[in-house]
């Protein structure tokens, strides 16, 4: 889930009780995509994009993408991740 100062995961039970689990040690303000094992997830202030380990937070791999917009999420496709920034798209295999 995004939260003002980073992802945390959450967990919600059976019968509706919310438990926090990890916080990502990396700072992020986009929404978090899951797919292909990883979590993809932006920090526009710093136009990266970085890929976590869904199950604990960990960085996997982080890349400096250029210039985000505002809550630039990724989107995939057959491996590929298509990340909107100022001047265009960028691809990420």
């Amino acid at each position: 889930m995004p939260c003002l100062n980073g992802v945390q995961q959450i967990t919600v039970s059976k019968d509706g009780k919310i438990s926090l689990g990890w916080k990502a040690t990396v700072p992020t303000s986009g929404t978090p995509v899951i797919g292909g094992g990883v979590m993809w997830i932006t920090d526009w202030h710093a136009a990266m994009l970085y890929l976590l380990d869904p199950a604990t937070g960990a960085v996997i791999s982080e890349l400096k993408v250029g210039d985000l917009p505002h809550f630039a999420t990724p989107s995939l496709a057959q491996g590929t991740a298509f990340l909107p920034t100022l001047t265009g798209v960028t691809a990420v295999r």
